[in-house]
């Protein structure tokens, strides 16, 4: 492929405005699966390429997919993203944000900085937004794929391309695509070695950044139900805001929550949300409040987060009488109990893509309105600080650790074609975390029984996540200023670096020999 060729290809696909949660993510995904059904060898493999439906999705998105079958089934799996976020911060500027050519004009009435001055007047930058997250990593893998396609000779192994819609927001794409690898992998018996994340790669001391692993991110929801009371009779009841501030303080920048792995570490927890759940004010004692907070963890999982929550409850608890601590799993549990549970679990499920899809509500409010109903169903009237999680759920997860030999042959080729270096976890979440799952933790599902959204609202498939077990890495182009007015990618990065790594990566693990 040329660099013209990536180029003009990048510059179509940023010319498709498909931010985020819009209808407009579809015109992109016509736009990718027109370009492989073109293909001669897609002409005559019509079951190798299409677009896969999001089951319930409000604007009636799909992912996209094409796959070339080489001589054995060893497969490698490029996966990206055809969302990108929104244009508002261009300013002035965003009429140009999509077009490519056209931008650099628009930027140039804006302030800015040194280097941006300096990027904006040179020829080694391409601007726009998407150009860097990720549809220039998007349009190699294409074109990679779409080389091997058109070549004469069978390439030794297969390629899988996968574009998923929603990665700027809840990886509902993703998500939705877990049982889609499963069955194309058992329909052509498929052999998964390895996945290339093609997203873009910030430099540190003159190298690339590349990652074998990504953080796992969790939302653990706390809902105080105190005991009202008149002001004048305060010690008749339980404050639900001081229960919840006190947890608050115990838990916020908790340094004994962080974890390291070499030279980095997780930020320790993060409330993001913290209120009473008054209507209106009147003179009594707040009987409800809620809130959730950010947990980004290497290894704690669902399980090691709740015991975390549970201990730091019990403490606050100690300070209140008759104050009980519980989980949604030992909640759900009496609410079974109750006569009438299978049709207020029917209703509430309606009821969630309701507030979802039509009233525009996010997942953690959902969280704590289920929370609440949840309480008044089981009948649970005592105080209590009711433990859960809300989506989204990000699992950790390491390629290292799944198959250390493959990922440092590709970590070696890596590092010998560029001056880069390897971490061992991305700080961002991304796609890269449903690529596999602990087994053991699937039979738990401690993270699925504390989550109180039907998978109606929220779908994710722990156990067939862990037949999964795809060692990957996010490797893409030289970028910077991702999500902002400036966002933009390298060309050299882009057009010769890139290709010739998914092309080495490829050959280097179709030729493994196996054991």
């Amino acid at each position: 492929m040329s660099p013209n060729t990536i180029i003009n290809l990048l510059k179509d696909l940023v010319a498709l405005p498909s931010s985020t949660h819009t209808e407009n993510e579809r015109a992109a995904e016509d736009f990718i699966a027109d370009f492989f059904r073109n293909i001669p060898y897609f002409e005559q493999h019509p079951l190798q390429t299409g677009k896969l439906a999001i089951p319930n999705d409000a604007q009636n998105r799909s992912n996209v997919f094409a796959l070339l079958k080489g001589n054995t089934n060893k497969t490698i799996v490029f996966i990206n993203h055809h969302d990108v976020v929104e244009t508002s911060c261009y300013g002035e500027a965003q009429p140009g944000a999509y077009r490519m050519d056209e931008l650099p004009k628009h930027l140039e009435k804006l302030p800015k900085t040194a280097e941006q001055e300096k990027d904006l007047h040179s020829d080694e930058w391409l601007f726009g937004r998407g150009s860097n997250d990720m549809k220039g990593g998007m349009a190699v893998q294409m074109l990679t794929l779409a080389d091997y396609a058109n070549d004469a000779t069978k390439p030794e192994g297969s390629i899988l391309f996968l574009s998923v819609a929603d990665e700027e927001s809840f990886s509902d794409g993703m998500r939705s695509a877990i049982p889609f690898l499963l069955d194309i992998k058992k329909q052509f018996s498929l052999d998964y070695q390895f996945l290339i994340n093609c997203e873009p790669n910030p430099k540190e001391n003159d190298k690339q950044i590349a990652y074998v692993g990504s953080v796992g991110k969790l939302l653990p929801v706390i809902y105080v139900q105190g005991k009202t009371a008149q002001v004048s009779n305060y010690q008749q009841g339980v404050n639900s805001i001081s229960v919840l501030a006190k947890l608050v303080a115990s838990t916020e920048g908790d340094s004994s929550f962080i974890e390291k792995c070499g030279s980095d570490q997780t930020t320790p927890p993060l409330w993001l949300y913290m209120r009473d759940l008054k209507d209106a004010y009147d003179f009594s004692v707040c009987q409800e409040a809620a809130g959730y907070c950010n947990i980004l963890s290497f290894e704690n999982g669902p399980e090691e987060v709740i015991a975390y929550f549970v201990k730091k409850a019990q403490e606050v608890a100690k300070e209140y009488k008759n104050l009980k601590v519980m989980t949604v799993e030992e909640l759900t549990k009496l609410a079974e109990s109750k006569e009438g549970y299978k049709n207020f679990s029917k209703a509430l499920s309606k009821e969630h893509l309701e507030l979802l899809y039509n009233e525009g509500k996010d997942f953690p409010s959902i969280t704590i309105h289920t929370m609440k109903k949840l309480l008044e169903f089981a009948q649970m009237k005592e105080p209590v600080i009711l433990i859960g999680f809300a989506p989204p759920y990000y699992p950790s997860l390491n390629s290292e650790k799944m198959d250390k030999a493959t990922t440092k042959l590709v970590e070696k080729i890596v590092t010998e074609t560029i001056p880069c270096e390897i971490k061992q976890y991305f700080l961002g979440v991304s796609d890269c975390s449903y690529c596999g799952y602990d087994a053991g933790a699937a039979k738990k599902n401690t993270y699925a029984k504390n989550m109180p959204l039907t998978t109606k609202a929220y779908a994710i498939d722990m156990s067939a996540l862990a037949k999964l077990n795809i060692p990957f890495i996010l490797l893409g182009p030289w970028g910077k200023e991702l999500h902002c007015t400036f966002e933009r990618v390298n060309k050299k990065s882009l057009t010769e670096e890139l290709p010739l790594l998914l092309k080495n990566i490829c050959e280097a693990i179709w030729s493994i020999e196996k054991k």
